[in-house]
């Protein structure tokens, strides 16, 4: 008989995809849970609104939240480096660990919970097709369809297009960032879905917001009610 997980990490405690964890897939010590060291160094909350709002990096946002943080917020050396939730993401991401994506995504979901009933439609933020392509899954659709399933709200993964990006962002500045998502999105096959509706939109990282930014002006073009974002990490170089 399978043992029950234990109550803890405000609704983080979901199994893995073959069974419940046996190693945390921060640091790779036995337990059954992303373990309380990690969660810490990542800023991952310990209670059940582990969800934190920041501040909306553009007018067009009604409001924004993160789950972790990219830097580790632990002082002195550890604070310029990768939190252990930001190493996890850069495997499922840059090498194509679909189990560490999974277990991300389904933590991820847990605290996105908190949310329930406040939007309607769920709106992953779109890869161009080349980087599609070369990648073979957009990272913040399994972010966003995890989402959606801990919300009980409908996804719309094809809602944005996305012009092509010839530069990855994190090869960018923050001014480069910025004038390089001017323009970057537009209608996609499914952007009826999002006339009327309350829309969250769903990034794997945010670091200057001129993503999130530019695609949420985009859904408001599209006729969303109101557009929201939430995002599995935050660069916090700028106080939000």
């Amino acid at each position: 008989m399978r043992r029950p997980l234990p109550v803890s990490f405000g609704g983080l405690l979901l199994a893995a995809c073959d069974g419940p964890p046996t190693t945390c897939i921060g640091c790779g010590r036995t337990t059954d849970i992303f373990c309380r060291a990690c969660a810490y160094a990542s800023g991952i909350g310990t209670h059940a609104a582990s969800l934190q709002p920041l501040r909306p990096p553009s007018p067009a946002l009604a409001a924004s939240y993160r789950w972790g943080t990219y830097v580790s917020p632990l002082p002195g050396r550890f604070a310029a480096l990768p939190s252990p939730a930001a190493r996890c993401l850069q495997a499922f991401k840059y090498r194509g660990d679909r189990r560490v994506g999974r277990l991300l995504a389904r933590r991820f979901g847990a605290a996105v919970g908190v949310l329930a009933g406040r939007y309607d439609l769920i709106v992953p933020v779109p890869l161009d097709d080349s980087r599609l392509r070369g990648r073979g899954f957009n990272q913040s659709a399994w972010f966003a369809h995890s989402a959606a399933k801990a919300l009980a709200e409908p996804l719309a993964s094809r809602a944005l297009s996305r012009r092509l990006c010839p530069t990855p962002q994190r090869q960018n500045s923050g001014d480069r960032r910025r004038h390089s998502q001017i323009g970057a999105f537009g209608a996609g096959t499914q952007a009826r879905r999002v006339r009327g509706c309350r829309v969250l939109l769903v990034d794997d990282v945010i670091t200057t917001g001129a993503t999130l930014s530019d695609a949420a002006r985009a859904v408001l073009t599209l006729g969303a009610r109101e557009v929201a974002s939430v995002a599995v990490l935050v660069a916090e170089r700028r106080r939000c």
